[in-house]
């Protein structure tokens, strides 16, 4: 009754394992995949038309500039107004916003931003060289 039972198993058990390894080919293979993305672009994007992304006009980046800055000066962030005043802050919000609109200082920012997140994701990491 022993054997038996042991034989069952193995039986079994390599039946079940085949068919959980059909299973997964059969999940992972490259038409479901296909199926799985063309789920998730119907569901994320239903408007089967795809435009093109289209460069904005110098007008436009004006306007959406002018807003940008517009907004930021009429409502500063509290913090700022409460460590350095209505005025102040709005003095630095608009030489932040003028320095940044170089090229040279955005770019500058933003790999510094980058280098941080970096360093705080990696905590062992020692950077070798300096600025």
């Amino acid at each position: 009754a022993v054997v038996s039972t042991q034989s069952t198993g193995i039986t079994f058990g390599s039946t079940i394992e085949r068919q959980i390894y059909r299973a997964m080919t059969w999940a992972g293979s490259e038409q479901q995949v296909f199926w799985y993305i063309q789920t998730f672009r119907g569901t994320m994007w239903p408007s089967t038309a795809v435009t093109p992304a289209t460069e904005p006009s110098a007008l436009q980046r004006e306007e959406v500039r002018g807003r940008v800055r517009m907004s930021l000066l009429n409502t500063p962030p509290h913090l700022l107004v409460v460590l350095f005043g209505a005025g102040r802050s709005r003095k630095g919000l608009a030489k932040l916003l003028d320095t940044l609109e170089l090229e040279q200082h955005s770019k500058h920012v933003i790999y510094t931003i980058l280098e941080l997140v970096l360093l705080h994701c990696i905590g062992t990491h020692q950077p070798h060289f300096s600025v």
